[in-house]
């Protein structure tokens, strides 16, 4: 029995570990997604007041995020998306509409293969 034992708990950790480093599709929000397209539509029609709200509403549900993507992401993605979201709030704050708008882009682009 006790070798069984002995077995079985290292052969559940490697499954449980396996199934975090593979999870990063089933973690991810899709609300980020979809702010990021309001953020698009908010651009598009220049109504800029309230597209720093939603960036704010976005980067806190990267920080929630983020907290279990780390398992299975490399950092170098977590920091072009953290990037991305940096330029994109200079881009809000200088009222840049085309450097913004390719900002959301990138970071749509680099959100959607997150974890590929």
């Amino acid at each position: 029995m006790n070798k069984v034992i002995g077995y079985l708990f290292p052969v559940l950790f490697l499954i449980i570990f396996i199934f975090i480093m593979n999870s990063s599709d089933f973690i991810k929000d899709n609300n980020i997604d979809d702010n990021l397209d309001l953020l698009n539509k908010l651009l598009v029609n220049e109504k800029w007041n309230t597209t720093d709200q939603i960036l704010e509403k976005t980067k806190n549900l990267w920080q929630k995020n983020v907290r279990w993507l780390q398992f299975s992401v490399e950092r170098s993605e977590i920091r072009k998306f953290n990037t991305g979201i940096a330029r994109l709030q200079g881009s809000l704050i200088a009222r840049d509409k085309s450097e913004a708008l390719i900002e959301i882009n990138n970071i749509k682009q680099i959100w959607q293969h997150l974890g590929d």
